[in-house]
């Protein structure tokens, strides 16, 4: 999404799902957008996608309550080692 008012505007009313966020945009509007994320949809899972510059931000991350975070390079194997616990019915190994 281009901003985090996109973002809230198309999470209102999903009961779940997955968010990725990058470190930039975290940097740009700061850790209030996790929260942000939560009222608009409280069962979704937020992975933050991160890479080695901006790796200070995993620690504020889990203190507001992301499920997750990826150091760039982001392999396809780490992205579902995430979601597959979440969401076991539609990620199962196979």
């Amino acid at each position: 999404m281009a901003d985090p008012e996109e973002l809230v505007d198309a999470l209102k009313g999903e009961s779940d799902g997955f968010v990725f966020v990058d470190s930039e945009a975290v940097c740009i509007y700061g850790a209030r957008l996790y929260a942000k994320i939560k009222v608009a949809c409280q069962g979704c899972s937020i992975i933050l996608l991160c890479d080695l510059p901006h790796r200070d931000l995993i620690k504020e991350a889990v203190e507001f309550g992301v499920y997750g975070c990826i150091l760039e390079p982001y392999a396809q194997w780490e992205v579902l080692t995430m979601i597959r616990p979440i969401r076991p019915d539609k990620y199962a190994k196979g």
